[in-house]
């Protein structure tokens, strides 16, 4: 059908510099796709983006094409990948997950090999190293969504939890999120 809609994940990577959303944004626009869902950072001097387009099949072939020429324009490694749209978990509840605590190397480690144990997949989720205000001491922060299955007992994963951030020395904190 020439009117079901298409959906594809749009990643770019390259060197940072003002003005690359706006490009980026502006192709997408004019082709006529749609912006559903994105995330963007710059990680050392590197811009990253992950964007979730959708279309029509004639939009989101053009939005490629597209992507070629402006990866060339702006310096960026830009990939296509076709997806299909969110579904969310089956009896699944969403909770907000923040982990904290002095730096050091293993801790998303840590904290991803439980949420594996226990089958929780991760909707979103973002770590970056901030420092106290009056020492100056590296502190590792993470937040993000996570999924946990309805077959899961809450209150064994919030120990299976706990217990890893107790060894690691971690602060945490989770909520369901509505």
């Amino acid at each position: 059908m020439a009117s079901e809609k298409r959906f594809e994940v749009l990643t770019a990577v390259g060197s940072d510099r003002p003005g690359l959303v706006s490009e980026i944004s502006t192709v997408i626009h004019e082709l006529g796709a749609n912006i559903e869902d994105s995330r963007m950072a710059v990680l050392g001097g590197e811009f990253a983006l992950v964007m979730l387009l959708s279309g029509s099949p004639g939009v989101v072939a053009a939005t490629r094409e597209q992507g070629k020429q402006l990866a060339e324009k702006l310096g960026l490694q830009i990939f296509f990948k076709q997806t299909c749209a969110n579904r969310p978990a089956a009896e699944a509840q969403r909770y907000q997950l923040e982990v904290s605590g002095l730096d050091h190397p293993g801790i998303v480690h840590q904290v991803a090999d439980v949420l594996k144990r226990y089958e929780v997949n991760v909707s979103s989720l973002a770590t970056k190293l901030v420092h106290a205000p009056l020492t100056g001491t590296p502190t590792f922060v993470m937040r993000g969504s996570i999924d946990v299955p309805g077959n899961v007992d809450i209150d064994v994963f919030r120990d299976a939890l706990s217990t890893a951030c107790e060894e690691e020395n971690l602060d945490h904190l989770l909520e369901p999120k509505s």
